[in-house]
């Protein structure tokens, strides 16, 4: 149960085969998000515990849904086969069984020019969010659009993946809130926008939650003229921070970036913070070695980060003391109290209210860098049917359920020589 705020649970019975119930000791609007979050909260087969005592084998997992993994390479490729007979059907065309293909086979490619030479080559159907490999270079997507226009191109931009976390906002150089504020002043969010992302992003500055989102975002002509000046490209500013704070001459740091990430990013603020003294040594990691930096912030310095999320703002618990995923190992009495305030709201206006100053608080803090909000891109085949370039079906995580809703036009594929 994310966050362990079990000690709400009254009760757990099951009524009957197919019914659970919960009672709760006081009302609380988060209940759902909590018990059914789809990033730690699974609901496993018990015969599976019993008999093997874990679920750490993929072999012995079972599942309720209309495909079954049924192979598994480590860091090479996973493959799902149908579920005979499943019971479900599709929402667009509720007179078709799903799913509609007979496998899913994800190949894992960390480089992006692998991956668009095996799109290209037609090896590939979809390059999209499951996976988060979505497009999200401009000069990868024109080269695309220009040498193959028949491939589909869905733009997105539910979140920016242009942010950085300090990763122990406790440790120096970053424990120092001047030093924090002087590497976001030091980055010209409107150039970035303008030059790398073709002018298709939004450079202005977000919270962690978009500034979009209903009761939870502020727009940034409403921030308070106390952090204004902090968003706002100021080398000169940044420096003096920087001298301020005792690294008259700068200081020596790292970034630990996702490899799945657009690394050429990562060394385009590099350059802008160099401007300021800050020499960022940037090391790629994989999935698993980041998922690492975000529990346990064993990181030296920085690890890419998320800003202006439009999802559910229950995820503000992540940056209150001692959570599991709190990638800055921050720790705010403001922010503690506030989460407790929209935990236990009455209303979901209160809630928000609590949400709101949760988010303005933390562009306060700066444990987050923000940078351009910008697109990204999901593409398919040209044969792929049923599929618009969704992102996910639900709030709640489900990138991959979309695929088990598509279908390959095979004929179309012939045709053009695949």
């Amino acid at each position: 149960m994310c966050g362990g705020k079990e000690e709400n649970i009254e009760s757990i019975t099951a009524t009957d085969e197919w019914t659970v119930v919960f009672k709760l000791k006081q009302p609380d609007l988060l209940a759902l998000d909590k018990l059914f979050d789809p990033w730690e909260a699974f609901i496993h087969a018990p015969e599976v515990i019993r008999e093997h005592g874990d679920v750490k084998d993929w072999r012995n997992m079972v599942g309720t849904g209309p495909m079954e993994l049924t192979e598994y390479v480590d860091a090479t490729s996973m493959k799902w086969t149908r579920v005979p007979n499943y019971w479900g059907f599709d929402e667009k065309f509720p007179q078709n069984r799903l799913p509609y293909v007979d496998e899913i086979n994800a190949v894992i490619m960390t480089d992006m020019a692998a991956r668009l030479a095996a799109l290209r080559s037609g090896k590939i159907d979809i390059l999209g969010t499951a996976g988060d490999s979505q497009i999200r270079s401009i000069d990868q997507l024109k080269s695309l659009q220009e040498k193959n226009p028949e491939i589909n191109v869905w733009t997105f931009d539910f979140r920016a993946g242009t942010g950085f976390v300090f990763n122990n906002v406790n440790n120096p150089p970053f424990n120092d809130i001047r030093v924090r504020r002087a590497m976001q002043m030091a980055l010209d969010l409107e150039t970035i926008n303008a030059t790398f992302f073709g002018g298709l992003g939004d450079p202005t500055p977000n919270g962690l939650y978009a500034n979009s989102k209903a009761g939870v975002g502020t727009s940034f002509d409403q921030w308070t003229e106390e952090i204004k000046p902090y968003y706002r490209y100021d080398p000169e500013g940044a420096k003096q921070l920087l001298a301020d704070a005792g690294h008259p001459d700068g200081f020596k740091t790292r970034l630990d970036y996702d490899v799945r990430a657009d690394t050429s990013y990562a060394e385009l603020i590099a350059n802008y913070w160099r401007e300021i003294g800050v020499e960022v040594e940037i090391h790629t990691v994989d999935a698993t070695q980041n998922t690492v930096f975000w529990k346990d912030n064993t990181s030296d310095g920085m690890i890419g980060g998320t800003t202006a999320m439009t999802y559910s703002a229950a995820g503000l618990e992540q940056w209150t003391t001692g959570a599991t995923w709190n990638g800055s190992a921050g720790s705010d009495p403001e922010l503690d109290e506030l989460w407790e305030r929209a935990e236990f709201a009455a209303t979901i206006e209160e809630q928000n209210q609590a949400f709101n100053r949760m988010n303005m608080r933390l562009s306060e803090l700066h444990w987050v860098l923000t940078g351009p909000v910008s697109p990204q891109f999901n593409v398919a085949q040209p044969w792929i049917k049923g599929y618009n370039g969704e992102v996910a079906i639900s709030i709640n995580g489900q990138y991959s359920t979309v695929l088990t809703r598509v279908w390959v036009d095979q004929d179309l594929k012939r045709e053009m020589g695949f």
